[in-house]
């Protein structure tokens, strides 16, 4: 089950399912389970593919790994 403090929740890809804050709009990742495995912290955020997701942060576009990883550019 998906706690209801998810405004949206888009389909898992590659084990991970992009979803975002009710209260504040924020997006991040939870695995299959419902943990939060990547911060809810993003502007915007894509599902996975080839085991990146694209990003916004701040008015930065980027890309983060399954683990976390963040590749942004300077």
């Amino acid at each position: 089950m998906i706690p209801l403090k998810y405004k949206l929740v888009w389909p898992f890809a590659e084990g991970l399912a992009a979803v975002e804050l009710t209260v504040n709009g924020k997006k991040g990742f939870i695995d299959k389970t419902g943990k939060e495995v990547i911060s809810l912290k993003y502007d915007s955020a894509h599902s996975f593919s080839k085991g990146l997701a694209e990003v916004t942060l701040n008015g930065s576009s980027g890309f983060i790994g399954r683990d976390g990883t963040e590749y942004f550019e300077p």
